[in-house]
């Protein structure tokens, strides 16, 4: 389904801890979509998911960050966002680890687009994981993970790479449609050999491709993908979705 427009937020205004007018963190962009404000905050609530030992914790917490990925993409609209975060929020005012979950889970949930709430889901994201791995050192102040998920989602200061028509194989199509619809993100080397298999050279592409770095939905190198293929009008339905 097509991402629908998206406002576009600046990331110069001021923020705790920053001058006015100074971005807090180089390596987030001075412009973001909404959809990606969202799916930034999503990817830091994923972080979370995976150290979570508390089965109804998890399964609460993947629920509702599955719903902020469709309601970034335009899938879901506010309404059903609201539904999920509402049971959690008398949740949230638990004592202890678990209220702490909630309530970032809470405040994932909202959805904002505002610079100075994804800061402070950053540093409460620190906290939390923190809290969730007592025995390891505390994360300095804009955790290498919060830049590793920008990394992600833009090239940074990069231009953006072009991907050619030649590429878009049936194999690069297909794996490309199966790492996203069925997040299996972890297949993005092979979506790398698919591509050097076509031809492409591009550095860009492929060192992310083959990067170890965790990848998220609104990797930036999957959504030029998917864009391409929607430009050049290529079939992205296939009577079998293989598995990998």
């Amino acid at each position: 389904m097509p991402v629908p427009d998206q406002a576009t937020s600046s990331w110069t205004a001021a923020t705790p801890g920053s001058a006015a007018g100074q971005p807090a963190f180089s390596y987030i962009p001075r412009e973001f979509s909404d959809r990606h404000a969202r799916l930034f905050q999503a990817a830091l609530g994923w972080l979370i998911h995976d150290h979570v030992r508390d089965a109804t914790c998890q399964s609460a917490l993947r629920n509702g960050l599955i719903v902020l990925e469709r309601f970034a993409e335009g899938q879901a609209n506010a309404h059903e966002l609201a539904c999920f975060r509402s049971p959690l929020e008398p949740l949230a005012q638990a004592p202890g680890l678990a209220g702490s979950i909630y309530a970032l889970a809470c405040q994932l949930l909202a959805g904002s687009t505002h610079r100075a709430d994804l800061i402070r889901a950053i540093d409460r994201v620190q906290q939390t994981l923190a809290d969730l791995q007592r025995d390891s050192p505390p994360a300095p102040r804009g955790i290498p993970a919060a830049e590793a998920i920008a990394a992600d989602l833009w090239p940074g200061h990069r231009q953006a790479a072009t991907i050619a028509k030649e590429w878009l194989t049936l194999e690069v199509r297909m794996l490309c449609r199966v790492i996203v619809s069925q997040r299996q993100y972890h297949l993005l080397p092979i979506l790398g050999d698919a591509l050097l298999e076509a031809g492409c050279t591009d550095p860009l592409v492929l060192e992310h491709c083959y990067d170890t770095a965790r990848h998220f939905r609104g990797c930036w190198l999957l959504d030029a993908i998917l864009a391409a293929i929607r430009t050049n009008q290529l079939s992205e339905n296939f009577a079998t979705i293989p598995r990998f």
